[in-house]
């Protein structure tokens, strides 16, 4: 359950281990339903993950990372994950 989690984020966005345990929270969420979609999101958006923080991208309500973190309004997020 952790490891593919772990391997997401090291992996395939590039953070490091130090930038991971700093949110050791992170590993309470889920891969697929939140943790993908924001991540490729953000990135669809022209977002580092480095920039916006992982705490800021993962912890919040769909509506607080729309409009805090992605700066979008919320009807955005939700058509993009759609399609995913």
């Amino acid at each position: 359950v952790l490891k593919p989690k772990f391997d997401y984020l090291v992996d395939r966005l590039g953070l490091s281990v130090f930038e991971i345990l700093r949110f050791p929270g992170y590993f309470s969420y889920p891969l697929k339903q939140r943790i993908y979609p924001r991540t490729t999101f953000l990135k669809a958006l022209g977002y580092s993950l480095s920039d916006v923080g992982l705490p800021n991208t993962i912890s919040l309500t769909d509506e607080e990372f729309c409009l805090w973190t992605a700066k979008v309004p919320v009807e955005q997020y939700q058509t993009f994950v759609r399609r995913l």
